[in-house]
């Protein structure tokens, strides 16, 4: 029987192998959100490693180089506008969740539009949408659940993806599973919009991350082919 391909989303991390000379002990870390369409796990976590191998990241007097996968999450539902590529939980401060969240005017995909020639046709977004566990206005919980999950937007402009991604938002506020026994999720806004620059296609960039970790440290970011997310539901 033929296997049909679906889609998958993987962490690519790469990180720079060369010893620092500024004295402060850090390591320069680029981490991609890559698709990969495969006909099964095995095969997607191969094509997510050589898609990484055969990229280099240089700037300036460092290389970046591909280190392995942080995740490999089946999109079970492919991929369409609306779609939830990743999603990611914890416990915080009621008082920090407010650090989550950006203004419609400080969004990425605001500076994008700016710096791109759009043809003025539909173009993807990816929406980073907060939920929260409590209702904004209950100050007085010092601790709640928070949930953020990475959407697939289809629209023509910044702002028409922006509000797309809010109506989203409060919808599946009210669809997902409780975020506790009996209590529900609720949508407090956007952390970021980003424009997926490139056509949807199998090993393109969704997303990419540039940040700094102690040295030491970006050892704990790769791993194993077990602890991928798509090999772990079999």
């Amino acid at each position: 029987m033929m296997i049909l391909d679906m889609w998958y989303a993987a962490y690519l991390i790469y990180f720079d192998t060369i010893p620092d000379d500024t004295g402060i002990g850090t390591v320069r870390v680029r981490q991609d959100l890559v698709l990969v369409e495969s006909g099964e796990p095995e095969t997607a976590f191969e094509k997510a490693n050589q898609i990484g191998k055969t990229r280099l990241y240089t700037n300036g007097d460092f290389n970046l180089h591909f280190q392995g996968l942080t995740d490999l999450m089946p999109l079970t539902t492919g991929i369409h506008d609306g779609a939830v590529i990743d999603a990611s939980s914890d416990a915080i401060a009621t008082k920090l969740i407010d650090l989550f969240l950006a203004a419609k005017t400080d969004l990425t995909a605001r500076s994008q539009e700016e710096a791109m020639q759009l043809d003025g046709g539909s173009h993807w977004y990816l929406a980073q949408l907060v939920f929260s566990s409590c209702p904004q206005w209950e100050l007085a919980v010092e601790r709640q659940k928070v949930l953020k999950e990475l959407v697939l937007i289809n629209a023509d402009e910044s702002d028409g993806a922006f509000y797309r991604a809010v109506v989203f938002g409060k919808d599946r506020s009210m669809r997902l599973p409780p975020a506790e026994p009996g209590g529900q999720w609720h949508f407090r806004g956007l952390n970021d919009l980003t424009i997926v620059e490139d056509p949807i296609a199998d090993g393109m960039v969704l997303l990419s991350e540039r940040f700094q970790v102690p040295r030491g440290d970006q050892l704990t970011l790769v791993r194993s082919k077990e602890e991928m997310k798509a090999l772990a539901i079999q």
